[in-house]
């Protein structure tokens, strides 16, 4: 269930729903995958199918030291802690704010200034 989680909150607003969908066709694919080979690694190479599967969950270990803590962290603000991460591309916009002047209360445009 954590992996769904982050799943949800890793990936930026604008891809969240794709990048989702694409998550979940990958867990499908694998757990696929893997109910299709024990059987035969089982016959194969017997136990040591088991040392193969530890390999995996080590690697996991590993990445999950690697991916930072989301605990905490509004989903607006989540891309800033992969931003300095090796490995992970920014995705952000970096747009320049439009420069609006302030409304002056006491200059009327002239079509307004007539009608009063």
């Amino acid at each position: 269930p954590i992996v769904w989680v982050y799943c949800a909150e890793i990936f930026p607003l604008r891809y969240r729903a794709r990048a989702l969908g694409i998550t979940t066709v990958a867990n499908w694919v694998g757990n696929f995958v893997i109910a299709q080979f024990t059987p035969m690694l089982l016959n194969t190479i017997h136990l040591s199918t088991f040392f193969i599967f530890g390999f995996f969950c080590f690697l996991g270990v590993l990445m999950s030291a690697y991916i930072p803590e989301t605990k905490g962290v509004p989903l607006e603000d989540i891309q800033e802690l992969f931003d300095h991460k090796r490995g992970f591309r920014s995705t952000a916009e970096y747009r320049k704010k439009p420069v609006v002047a302030p409304l002056d209360p006491n200059h009327l445009s002239s079509s307004e200034s007539d009608s009063e």
